[in-house]
């Protein structure tokens, strides 16, 4: 079988193919409109993804006691508590960027002598779940 033949290709949905059980398959697996629903779903995932991005902006120069961070973390727990598949996903992804951000403020605060220098119980992941001001308790994955 030529892989580039179309005569012989297993993704031919027009024709089933006696040597290929699996190909009579094809015709109901392979939607005749594949590419558009694919850029659909594609323009969809991004459309939540600004608008995650855009709710949950930190201005490079903030401070760790600026509203915008708690505001973040609030926004993203009610999207994480609220929604299931992929905006709950998105949600976790950019959870994890906005606490990295808060933990590079928080690091650099310190750096400029705006945090006493570190202590047991004080480093910056505390400190920065403190900031968060959120009660996030570990959940089985189909808790609500």
């Amino acid at each position: 079988m030529d892989i580039d033949d179309p005569a012989t290709s297993l993704c031919d949905t027009q024709t089933a193919h006696p040597d290929n059980p699996a190909s009579l398959l094809f015709p109901k697996l392979i939607r005749h409109n594949s590419l558009e629903s694919f850029a659909l779903s594609c323009d969809q995932l991004l459309h939540k993804w600004i608008i995650l991005l855009s709710r949950t902006a930190i201005p490079l120069k903030s401070s760790r006691h600026d509203g915008c961070i708690q505001q973040a973390f609030r926004f993203l727990d009610n999207i994480i508590r609220s929604y299931r598949g992929t905006i709950q996903a998105l949600a976790y992804l950019r959870l994890i960027d906005v606490f990295d951000n808060l933990k590079s403020i928080i690091r650099r605060e310190r750096k400029n002598g705006l945090l006493s220098t570190f202590k047991r119980g004080n480093g910056d992941d505390s400190i920065a779940i403190d900031i968060c001001g959120l009660d996030w308790k570990v959940r089985s994955p189909g808790a609500r």
